[in-house]
């Protein structure tokens, strides 16, 4: 099973935004989608790669004779940052906060901050069974700062448990 990584991404207002609600709408409805759920019901998706940075139908250019790696997930690890697109996604208020496989999804938000340069996209993102954590700030399709620690989470795991 691979490490989960969470990704916590604050949207914030730059001299170019000029209503910053009304803005903020089109880019969460920008990334919202719907997929079809391991029961086969079809569920809202808040945060939906496909919508930020599809997937083109031919995928032959991304063929790996060397691994065995489908081109699908070449193409999304490549495109994306990660194998698969999000696991629980949410958005409350400015943030919006998603799962993902392995990495944090750096060039995701990147083409965001693209498609909406009139924001800036502060990202938080961590994973315990990794062991690492780290934050950027990508605006109008630029990362700015990228900043990744090793993190033992062993230790906040025996604060709470008073160990």
């Amino acid at each position: 099973m691979p490490s989960r990584v969470q990704s916590i991404v604050t949207i914030k207002e730059t001299e170019r935004t000029i209503d910053f609600n009304l803005e903020l709408n089109e880019v969460i409805n920008a990334i919202r989608g719907t997929r079809i759920n391991s029961e086969g019901v079809e569920e809202i998706v808040y945060v939906d790669f496909e919508k930020i940075i599809p997937m083109p139908d031919d995928l032959s250019a991304y063929s790996d004779p060397y691994h065995e790696i489908s081109n699908d997930r070449m193409w999304r690890t490549i495109n994306w940052g990660t194998k698969n697109n999000t696991i629980d996604s949410e958005v409350e208020g400015n943030q919006i906060s998603f799962w993902t496989a392995w990495a944090p999804a750096a060039p995701v938000i990147c083409e965001l901050s693209r498609q909406f340069p009139n924001f800036r996209f502060v990202v938080e993102f961590g994973s315990c069974e990794a062991g690492y954590f780290g934050s950027y700030e990508a605006v109008a399709g630029e990362i700015y700062y990228y900043k990744d620690e090793d993190y033992d989470c062993s230790q906040d795991l025996k604060a709470a448990l008073n160990i």
